[in-house]
Order: structure tokens, then sequence, then C-alpha cells
């Protein structure tokens, strides 16, 4: 216990020591150019959260199913890694010079480690290493430098919006490392597919899910200090039950298509027989694209109002409080869940150039 309140004390310290100074230096430095590199900061974070999600995941799960569910699953992980972190340590994002509020307005809550830097390590060691078809395409030449330099660019984004601290951005990228050392070691076993192809796979994840997203902290309120400090009533609440519920049922997705394949070969759509000629690749990319928006679309309200429909049906008046706290948090869960499992499962069948056999 002792030796945890040091490395607290010694990360709120680091913290506290490197911000808002690095984050200021940066903003200096980039001021001839300040418009262009902020837009170019918030376009490369979104390459680790909304756009790989809508198109990095789509786009894999056209040509190859198990590849695309991995990196779902690498992806997951790891933001769930990082939230719960964030949670535990309960550590400032970058403060203003006055110390009267957050550098930056465009994140709330807890800031070590960055979730982006994390996600943004994780990806590029994950795919540059043997457990990716992408392996000896990133190898050599310019698309390794790019892979090398991605978790960099990620870093001076997420300081030059002023959403983190260097120790952030430091954690993030060594949590990264570490997940995608192991994930990759996970994955070349064989164990990964063995364990989500096990008959109770599915029923055992869809109760860890649910436990997990009654058992997340809730939001920071407005107001309540972070790491035991004072904030400012304006101060943003804290993202990160929403974000965790997302990846959560992302991940149930992730499971219930490998469960799928295991458990029942047969039960899949038809293959529409697509080849790889330049006009069947740009079908692959659309198909994949709009049925990942159109499951959404549908399974969102739906989700939404089955898990209302259930409160209701027990009596919201007899659930524990926490549980009452959580309606939106599971109806995410169960909406993310069937979409990842579409995007995952039946796009992968569908462009399937004969019946598959994995």
């Amino acid at each position: 216990m002792l030796c945890t309140n040091k490395l607290w004390f010694v990360l709120l310290w680091s913290i506290l020591r490197t911000s808002p100074s690095v984050n200021t230096f940066l903003r200096q430095l980039c001021k001839p150019f300040d418009r262009a590199a902020t837009v170019f900061s918030r376009a490369i974070s979104l390459t680790v959260s909304e756009l790989f999600m809508t198109l990095a995941v789509p786009t894999a799960a056209a040509f190859d199913a198990r590849f695309a569910r991995r990196l779902m699953c690498l992806v997951s992980i790891t933001l769930y890694s990082s939230n719960f972190l964030k949670t535990l340590l309960r550590l400032p994002r970058p403060q203003a010079a006055d110390g009267e509020g957050a550098l930056s307005r465009e994140e709330g809550g807890f800031g070590f480690p960055s979730l982006h830097c994390a996600a943004g390590m994780a990806l590029p060691c994950f795919l540059m290493s043997q457990a990716s078809p992408l392996a000896g395409v990133l190898a050599t030449g310019t698309p390794r430098h790019v892979s090398l330099a991605y978790p960099a660019l990620i870093g001076f984004a997420r300081l030059q919006l002023g959403v983190h601290s260097l120790p952030d951005v430091a954690g993030g990228w060594l949590l990264g490392l570490v997940i995608s050392h192991h994930f990759e070691k996970l994955v070349g076993s064989g164990v990964f597919e063995q364990w989500f192809s096990a008959q109770l796979a599915a029923p055992a994840v869809v109760s860890l899910a649910i436990a997990l997203a009654l058992a997340h902290p809730r939001n920071r309120a407005h107001g309540e200090g972070v790491g035991g400090g004072k904030e400012r009533d304006d101060a943003p609440s804290d993202g990160s039950v929403t974000e965790s519920a997302i990846v959560l049922g992302c991940s149930l997705g992730a499971v219930l298509a490998i469960w799928r394949e295991a458990q029942l070969p047969s039960w899949q759509p038809k293959p529409l027989g697509l080849g790889y000629g330049r006009r069947d690749l740009a079908l692959r990319c659309l198909l994949a694209l709009v049925c990942t928006g159109a499951a959404k679309s549908a399974f969102k309200p739906l989700a939404k109002r089955l898990v209302a429909a259930a409160f209701q049906l027990y009596g919201r008046a007899r659930l524990p409080e926490r549980v009452r706290d959580r309606e939106e948090p599971i109806a995410k869960v169960f909406c993310y869940g069937p979409m990842a499992w579409v995007l995952l499962d039946v796009v992968p069948a569908l462009c399937a150039s004969s019946p598959r056999s994995a």
C-alpha cells in the first residue's frame, strides 16, 4: 500500500512538473501554423477511435475475418485497460497556468495513462508482429517508418491539444507495448481462438460484459476533485463509463463472431462471390461500411428500448441505485455488441469468394 501511494505521488509530481509547460511549449512552437497543427492533431487522434471503428476495422473485415476480430479485441483490451487505470489512479489532465481549470476543454475526466497513446502504440506493434498478415508489408521501407512514427505523432497530438501531460503520453506508450507483446504471444499460441470457440464462451462473455457494465465506477460529476483535488463547477465530466461500455460491446461482438464460427458453422449468409479485382475490392469496402452503419442505426434504438423495458418490468424502484444508474451503459453494450458481430461475422461471410471453412 505504501509503495502504491509513493508511486501515485511520483506520478502526480511528474505530471505537475511537466504540464502545462510542455503543452504550452509545443503550442508556441506550432504558433506560425497553429490552425493546421490543431486540425492535424484532432484528425490523427480520431484514427484510434471513430475512424478506426468505422473505416479500418470494416475494411479489414471485408478481407480477413480473423485478423479484423483480433484487431478489435486488441483495441478493446487496450482501451478498457487504459480507462480502468485512469479511474483507479484518478490523476489530473494538464491544468491551466493559473490552476483554475483544465488547459483544454476538449476532453474531461482523468488523464493517466493516455488512451490514444496506448492504442497508438499497440496497433502498429501488433501489425508489424508475426501474428499479423501485414508483417511482411510493414517490415521495411516507408510503411515501416510510418508505423514507427505513428505513436510519436499520436503523442505529439495529445500534447499539442493540451489534453494530456508528458507522463500521460509515456504511460500510454508503455501500456500499449506491454499489451501488444502479450497479445501477440496469446494469438501465436492459438489459445485466443480456443478460448472463445468453446461452447460456454458466449454465455460467459455476455454475463461478464453485463457485470463489468454494472461494476464500472460512475461518471465523475461536475466539480468533483481529480486525485483528491478541487475543480471548478464547470469541469467536464468523465466519459470513461460510456466509452468503456462501447468497448465492451465491440469485444462482445468479436467474441460472438468467433463462437458462432466454431459452434454454428452452417449458420451464415450465402457468399456474394466477390473477387479481388479493382471493382470487387471497392464493393467489399462499400459493403462493409454500409453494413456497419445500418447495423448501428438499427440496434441503437432497439437496445435502448429493450433495456428500458427490462428495467420497467422489474421495477426501477426495486433496483439498486448502482444498477439504475447503468441503464445507458448496458444499452450501449447491447447496441455495439450485435453491431460488431455483424461487422466481424456477417460482412466476412458475404465478402467470401467461396463458402468459408475458417
